[in-house]
């Protein structure tokens, strides 16, 4: 028999090494499981790689809402509130983000849609300076449409319809007070005023619009005009069809008689056209109604909606995010501003937008939107319209002070064409009334002070243009005339 202290020591011997092949199998298991987790984060998450050229440029990500549910966007920035360093990868579950680069009120941000096991590489940079919003006429309105050598609008304060003409002068066209109106362009439209009669306005003339259907509910009808000219009318819960071979036809009857209608060629869409009570409390129901009567119908959250041209694309905004359909209301794209409103569209891939004080531009192809414009803090853009011949972007901007609130015109330029230096340093000291005389800018086509008298002489240009040195500015750059239209004046 070997002696007891030898088999002891055999016994621990034995321990020991069991302890030692305990932790080695530990230490393997460890290395496998942290491997494994590698792997399994590397194929279950994404990551984000965003390059500016500033080093004081924001970046923050930000994800959107559930597209599907209309669950509310996530308000937590990646990383808290910090500033993301630019080059800096940040691993991130699946799904729809939006990354910004902000300087002041200088930004752009992408939509990224990320995927299990990619790397979403952006290098996003800001411009140095934007290209200066340029004034185009004192009048007071947020409904107004672009010609080619005209601009029609209804004012906000006298309810008129009133027009600019390719020399800048500024014209009652018809004392009728309107309600509102909606134009396909500037040689077609539909007023409404404040009884419900509905007006059509064929280049500025307003007459009543013939075979409207009956209104036994005496409710205020809805109406919306497509490209095209074809009149979609709202009454109570029918809606009606007008094209130019045929009179108003019923094509759809909603399920509510509260709603809104927004048309392109070939189909309109109802807005909130349902009371079902089937639509979450943050959606309302969308209706697309085709010209045959077949309908869409989706519950989306959505706020300011417009069609795209060729009447393919939805563009919809809410509070909690800002998306792209088709015609059939199926998710194209997010937009990646989460507060855009007034929103149109330049062509069938370019959308224009406000937020606040900044005009956004977004590429549907890029998926990329980058402020293009920007109003002063005091001031924020309410209106938006295309220019006929594309060059330029048009903006109601309402304006506050002291005294009230007004609107003012302001346009892009779509080519960069930088405002005249004159224009822009006149532009803050009108409208102006001095000994009597009412000064107003009007730059359509040329740079040109209306002068409104309040007293029958023929004083008040020379005072204009005695007005216009006193601020140092050349006063032989502007024309000058004489208006019946009186300026804004809060």
């Amino acid at each position: 028999m070997e002696p007891i202290a030898d088999q002891e020591q055999v016994k621990n011997q034995l321990g020991i090494r069991r302890l030692i092949l305990a932790i080695i199998v530990s230490i393997m298991l460890l290395i496998a499981w942290a491997i494994w987790a590698q792997v399994h984060n590397r194929l279950t998450t994404g990551r984000i790689i965003i390059t500016t050229s500033n080093k004081s440029n924001r970046v923050s990500i930000l994800q959107t809402a559930d597209s599907v549910t209309g669950s509310k966007t996530k308000e937590k920035l990646v990383n808290g509130s910090q500033t993301i360093q630019s080059g800096q990868a940040i691993t991130l579950q699946p799904g729809t983000y939006i990354v910004t680069v902000e300087n002041g009120n200088v930004a752009a941000a992408q939509t990224i849609n990320l995927k299990k096991d990619q790397t979403a590489s952006y290098s996003i940079n800001l411009p140095k300076s934007l290209v200066a919003l340029e004034p185009v006429a004192d009048v007071d309105t947020t409904q107004f449409v672009i010609g080619s050598s005209q601009i029609f609008y209804v004012d906000s304060r006298t309810k008129g319809l009133y027009s600019i003409n390719q020399n800048n002068g500024l014209s009652l066209v018809n004392n009728r007070a309107l309600a509102g109106a909606q134009w396909a362009d500037a040689s077609f439209g539909v007023a409404e005023d404040p009884v419900g009669t509905l007006y059509a306005i064929n280049n500025g003339n307003l007459a009543v619009l013939n075979n409207v259907p009956a209104n036994s509910a005496k409710s205020l009808p809805v109406y919306a005009v497509a490209p095209n000219h074809d009149i979609y009318l709202g009454i109570g819960k029918n809606i009606y069809l007008q094209t130019a071979n045929s009179g108003f036809k019923q094509i759809y009857t909603t399920d509510s008689s509260t709603y809104s209608l927004l048309a392109t060629n070939g189909h309109v869409a109802v807005l909130n056209g349902s009371d079902s009570g089937q639509e979450t409390s943050s959606q309302t129901p969308i209706i697309i109604v085709n010209n045959d009567g077949s309908i869409i119908k989706k519950s989306i959250d959505e706020d300011d909606p417009a069609w795209s041209p060729n009447g393919k694309f939805l563009a919809i905004t809410s509070e909690s995010q800002s998306q792209i359909f088709d015609s059939s209301l199926n998710l194209i794209a997010t937009v990646p501003n989460i507060n855009a409103n007034t929103v149109r569209w330049l062509d069938n891939n370019t959308l224009f937008y406000a937020e606040g004080v900044q005009l956004w531009e977004y590429n549907l192809t890029s998926g990329l939107a980058k402020v293009v414009g920007v109003v002063p803090n005091s001031q924020s853009i309410v209106g938006i319209e295309l220019g006929n011949n594309s060059s330029y972007v048009y903006l109601a901007v309402q304006i506050s002070n002291h005294e009230g609130d007004y609107f003012n015109l302001y346009r892009y330029s779509l080519t960069n064409q930088a405002a005249p230096s004159f224009v822009t340093q006149i532009s803050p000291n009108l409208p102006w009334l001095t000994q009597g005389c009412f000064l107003s800018l009007v730059n359509f086509t040329a740079p040109t002070i209306e002068v409104f008298q309040s007293q029958p002489y023929d004083g008040c240009i020379p005072i204009a243009q005695s007005y216009v040195k006193q601020l140092g500015i050349d006063s032989g750059k502007f024309g000058y005339q004489l208006s019946n239209v009186l300026p804004p004046t809060p």
